[in-house]
């Protein structure tokens, strides 16, 4: 048999079963599609994830919190909440931790703000201006704050 007999013959029995070369066609594209479609949210999902991530900033900053402390006054309800404090000589410990950058402290409260008519609530930060620069903060206006100021 030559290749051009292979050939007709191939195509005879293609168009003699017509449903079935339709179906195995129609497979073979939903298969190849799906593979495609996989593969391509598996990237995005992969770039989605490395964009995220690269905006968080560096990855070398912990937050530490001392416990609270209930007291219980043995009234019910009347529970006093004491807020801890972190001395300076636990923030010296800290630092002294191999690849420590910097170690501050840290207070955070919401205050209301109001310019003429307008009014809106402001989550502010205070921490000390040396550990700005190793905690990549920059300032949107201006410069960050200098230990003379």
């Amino acid at each position: 048999m030559k290749i051009f007999d292979i050939i007709r013959m191939a195509l005879k029995n293609l168009f003699r079963s017509k449903v079935r070369t339709i179906l195995t066609v129609l497979g073979i594209v939903i298969g190849t599609t799906a593979i495609i479609i996989m593969l391509s949210l598996g990237i995005a999902i992969n770039v989605a994830y490395k964009e995220q991530m690269s905006k968080m900033g560096s990855m070398n900053v912990i937050n530490v919190h001392p416990n609270y402390e209930n007291f219980n006054t043995g009234r019910g309800r009347n529970e006093v909440w004491v807020e801890p404090t972190i001395s300076q000589e636990e923030l010296d410990k800290i630092a002294q931790i191999p690849n420590v950058e910097a170690v501050t402290p840290f207070y955070q409260t919401n205050v209301k703000m109001e310019i003429g008519k307008y009014i809106g609530y402001v989550n502010i930060i205070g921490i000390n201006p040396e550990a700005m620069p190793a905690l990549e903060y920059k300032a949107a206006e201006g410069r960050l704050l200098n230990p003379d100021d």
